[in-house]
């Protein structure tokens, strides 16, 4: 343990002053409100470096941290562990608000009311099945309903944390906020929200309105800005400052004209998809001869992923360039027992695997100790013996490995691998699932070792909608469908999202419209194939470029 003033932060970054004010702060609670690319997660993991080194968060009391979406929590906690180390980060509980819902649920499943009653082995699924499952829309109001009925609950969560972080804030429901503001108003914790309300893009989902505003009433927080936005080229900024200033004009930055603007953004129009789908391939050739890795490519779309990219896929698969469609996948990938056994394959079936080999080696870690071998389960021996008849090995072999791994850990040292693994059936729900995507790649024509890497590997180009893309970056990306059909609902909500979609770039940005966009062959939806620009984010691009260069669109 160390004194606050001897706390530097971690692995030597610097941090802006008002991130350094916020990761020391420990009189109040925090209002952070911060734009792509400042820095939100590193605040967070930086703040529980300091809270766990200094004492201010002492065992065995914890940090709780509560995000939207699953992968955003599991960055989080992975952030928390590169920046803290195990020891500390054992005391860091990140959670999404649905499994923080089901951990109260769980733990006080005896006093459910008798018309919600649940047996310990119960499932989650999309349908609530009285006496057996529940669905995820019960679950926050059944956590409610406990912390309503017994007021005790209320005192246990508060005497077992002492900070509570609350990430991508500005998408949280008023049933969410309900139940942190039932459990955390008016104790003794330090609740720090970040957020950022121009990224404002889940009001279909019940996101509340004026949130950050609710929350510095009600738990008389502190507002603190970010500023700098540490991920975009120059060009890329001044582009995102044209929506920002249309979204929240207070926001907005001044440029200096006449100083370089890095970056390369450009508007690409098309008479069919077809037509587009072939210049995109050229773009993401190009920058794969430059030297950028496939996984640090991306295709964006604003919804309907399947329709908008139907023929850039068809166009991708004939040049053999690796790709996958997130929008099927990330829960797949995010789950971490799921990760476990892909990060076991790709050890066992790729050439090089070092990062496979580093998330493998910490998740075995955090299951046994920070001492712990993973020689233990002779992993080299496996693996040279697939890889001595790798173009030969069956997939039930290889799949036979990965049981038998599995079974030799046992299931209750798995389940240390996330808070929602309350259940054997849930874990064999995550395998299983894992199992089934693999073998349906296999069927399409990969073998063993490529649908594996399609699957568990970044090292392909990502195929993601808007939505799903939230808190990641890459350096180029393609944002397709900029068009009025495809941003059709609360203004504002739309600008938000385009908004989102523009700032996951660092250096390189591609829009694209085209005239034409059919359904797919035996796609039966309703769908308008006749597509408009977007003339409004349109304007955004043309007074970048003209910004930039006053001539550029005069020839």
């Amino acid at each position: 343990m160390i004194s606050a003033e001897a706390w530097v932060p971690a692995d030597d970054l610097r941090l802006e002053d008002n991130a350094y004010y916020a990761a020391v702060e420990t009189d109040c609670s925090l209002l952070i409100t911060a734009g792509p690319g400042a820095g939100k997660t590193e605040l967070l993991a930086q703040r529980a470096d300091f809270l766990l080194r200094t004492g201010n968060c002492l065992y065995p009391r914890k940090i709780l941290a509560i995000s939207f979406k699953v992968d955003a929590s599991k960055n989080l906690r992975n952030r928390v562990q590169q920046r803290c180390g195990y020891a500390f980060a054992s005391r860091f509980e990140s959670r999404t608000f649905h499994s923080f819902a089901k951990l109260l649920i769980d733990k006080f499943l005896p006093l459910l009311p008798e018309e919600d009653a649940l047996p310990p082995d119960y499932t989650v699924g999309s349908q609530r099945i009285d006496n057996k499952q529940i669905d995820y829309n019960s679950m926050i109001p059944l956590a409610l309903q406990l912390i309503t009925d017994y007021p005790f609950i209320v005192k246990i969560l508060r005497s077992t944390y002492t900070d509570i972080f609350l990430d991508e804030f500005q998408d949280c429901t008023s049933s969410q906020y309900e139940l942190i503001k039932k459990i955390f108003k008016e104790s003794q914790l330090r609740i720090i929200a970040v957020g950022d309300d121009k990224q404002r893009i889940m009001g279909w989902a019940g996101a509340l309105n004026e949130v950050f505003e609710t929350f510095k009433t009600d738990f008389s927080a502190k507002h603190i800005g970010l500023l700098q936005n540490h991920r975009s080229k120059r060009l890329l900024r001044l582009f995102q400052n044209e929506v920002i200033e249309a979204i929240s004009p207070h926001y907005a930055l001044s440029f200096d004209t006449t100083l370089p603007f890095e970056g390369a953004l450009e508007f690409h129009f098309s008479s069919t998809q077809e037509e587009e789908a072939n210049n995109l391939v050229a773009y993401i050739e190009k920058w794969i001869n430059e030297g950028i890795p496939l996984s640090e490519i991306a295709v964006l779309t604003r919804s309907h992923l399947d329709i908008v990219t139907y023929d850039l896929q068809a166009k991708l698969k004939a040049k053999k360039i690796p790709f996958r469609d997130d929008q099927q996948l990330q829960r797949i990938t995010s789950d971490p027992l799921a990760r476990f056994v892909l990060d076991y394959l790709l050890i066992l079936t790729s050439k090089h695997s070092p990062t496979a080999w580093t998330s493998f080696s910490n998740s075995l870690k955090y299951i046994y100790d920070e001492n712990f071998n993973p020689e233990t389960l002779s992993i080299s021996k496996i693996r040279q013996n697939v890889q001595s008849k790798i173009n030969s090995i069956s997939w039930n072999e290889v799949w036979e490995l990965a049981t038998g791994m599995l079974n030799d850990i046992g299931g209750n040292k798995l389940s240390v691998l996330s808070n929602e693994y309350n259940s054997l059936a849930r874990m064999q729900q995550s395998v299983t699932t894992l199992r089934h995507e693999l073998e349906e790649r296999i069927k399409d024509g990969s073998n063993v070792s490529q649908a594996i890497t399609q699957i568990g590997t970044n090292n392909v180009v990502r195929l993601l909608s808007v939505h799903k893309a939230k808190g990641l970056e890459f350096e180029s990306v393609i944002f397709q469908g900029i068009e009025e059909e495809s941003f059709w609902g609360d203004e504002h909500e739309e600008m938000c999202t385009f908004f989102v979609g523009i700032s996951r770039a660092k250096s390189n940005l591609v829009l694209t419209k085209t005239s034409s966009r059919p359904l797919p062959p035996n796609t039966s939806r309703r769908w308008t194939e006749e597509r408009n620009l977007h003339k409004k984010f349109y304007s955004f691009y043309y007074s970048t470029k003209n910004t930039v260069d006053p001539l550029w669109n005069l020839f």
